[in-house]
């Protein structure tokens, strides 16, 4: 298993801490770094619901998530609905963010 990405690990490999790195995302996207990942990840999960018929525990850990209720709150809070509403109107060409 991959190892967790987080805002320490980044901030370090950058030579940066973690409060510079995220006033660098704030400034730059206007989003924290873990903000920039989640849209990020449920981009790749949209992208795989369109693709093909997975389970939202495939689609979860396929955009990176660990925990399926985690990834749920964070696909609602980005997208306005839950994952399986997303899959049942087959939206199609979802644009990132």
């Amino acid at each position: 298993m991959a190892p967790s990405l987080t805002t320490e690990a980044i901030a370090q490999l950058h030579g940066m801490s973690v409060r510079s790195l995220n006033r660098l995302f704030l400034e730059v996207l206007n989003m924290t770094p873990i903000e920039y990942l989640n849209a990020y990840r449920v981009s790749v999960a949209c992208e795989g619901i369109q693709l093909w018929n997975p389970s939202m525990v495939e689609v979860a850990k396929w955009a990176g998530f660990e925990d399926e209720a985690y990834f749920s709150r964070v696909f609602k809070n980005i997208k306005g609905m839950s994952p399986q509403e997303y899959k049942k109107k087959g939206i199609k060409g979802d644009a990132w963010i």
